[in-house]
């Protein structure tokens, strides 16, 4: 797949030169080295314990929630482990076909149809993003009147502000697409607007949905919080909660391997803006993206040695095709 490749290669550049240009240079190693070596593992496993919450069990739930309401219900614990193998994929999958991909083919493997199980997936990331967004924009406000220069705050501020405006007109948005040449693609989306606004009006449902995506990204923060705690840097919880949504959101961007390099970047002008030392913060990151590399290979080891169906190239051509061009069902 030459498209994949080039891909691939792109974000594998991408991320390359933020770590030896902007992350690498930033590090003490032998600092890092002999703190790190200090870590305890009580810590440790508390911020595991949370990135696991949010990555597995938090996902898990929302998209088992979206999937009960756009066709049936499935046993929960089919779609948690699902989503744990999953996390495999987000990290080592060369393709545009990542971790997400891998869900729609489960749930398709699982009596679903392609078309509702690339809306499931669809609406799942929405209500995530959402959520992630909502936090962001309010750290992003507390940072405001917390630090003397925000600078690259108000683009944390207006880029959440606008994903919450965008989200919200989306299903709206879809009605003006008539000029669409093919009518697929166009049935499609109108068919993801037409389920999201049923989710929309059942505010109860939604406001769990959302309220599952912040508690979750809390999670996060407060994982951060804890790899700051056990390497003694002078980071507070609500420091925490205002800027790692920022970063969040920024490594949710398509541009390099599983957020590396992005997600570090981000992380050191954060944490900057709260008095948090450039080297401190880039471990920070790196000790949280190592957890979420454990996870994502425990995950992998869950796909082994459960026996789970492994996808075919045809299969992984199928999902390209389908999630560029729209889906029937």
């Amino acid at each position: 797949m030459p498209k994949n490749i080039l891909i691939f290669a792109c974000k594998l550049a991408v991320t390359g030169s933020l770590i030896y240009w902007v992350v690498l240079p930033k590090i003490d190693l032998d600092a890092a080295i002999d703190r790190m070596d200090r870590l305890s593992p009580g810590l440790l496993l508390i911020a595991g314990a949370l990135i696991f919450f949010q990555n597995a069990i938090v996902v898990a739930w929302r998209w088992e929630r979206v999937v009960a309401a756009i066709d049936r219900a499935l046993p929960p614990w089919r779609l948690l482990k699902t989503t744990i193998i999953t996390l495999f994929f987000n990290q080592v999958l060369p393709s545009t076909v990542g971790g997400d991909g891998m869900r729609i083919w489960f749930l398709r493997g699982m009596g679903r149809t392609i078309g509702v199980a690339i809306r499931s997936v669809v609406i799942d990331r929405l209500i995530g993003f959402f959520g992630l967004l909502l936090l962001g924009f309010g750290g992003s406000l507390y940072l405001m009147a917390r630090i003397e220069e925000p600078g690259p705050v108000w683009v944390v501020a207006l880029v959440s502000l606008g994903g919450l405006v965008l989200i919200a007109l989306a299903p709206s948005l879809v009605s003006t697409l008539t000029w669409l040449p093919f009518d697929r693609i166009r049935q499609a989306l109108e068919t993801l607007a037409r389920e999201v606004n049923l989710l929309a009006r059942d505010r109860p449902r939604l406001a769990r949905l959302v309220g599952a995506s912040i508690l979750g990204q809390l999670a996060l923060a407060t994982a951060v919080f804890c790899l700051a705690r056990d390497l003694e840097v002078p980071l507070d919880l609500l420091g925490a909660v205002a800027v790692v949504p920022g970063v969040m959101v920024a490594s949710s961007i398509p541009i390099s391997i599983a957020g590396w390099g992005v997600r570090e970047a981000a992380m050191i002008v954060g944490l900057g803006l709260l008095g948090v030392g450039q080297s401190d913060a880039a471990i920070i990151s790196i000790g949280f993206a190592l957890l979420v590399l454990i996870f994502g290979l425990l995950g992998g080891l869950v796909w082994v040695v459960r026996g789970s169906p492994k996808p075919k190239s045809d299969d992984i051509k199928e999902l390209d095709a389908a999630m560029q061009g729209g889906s029937d069902g």
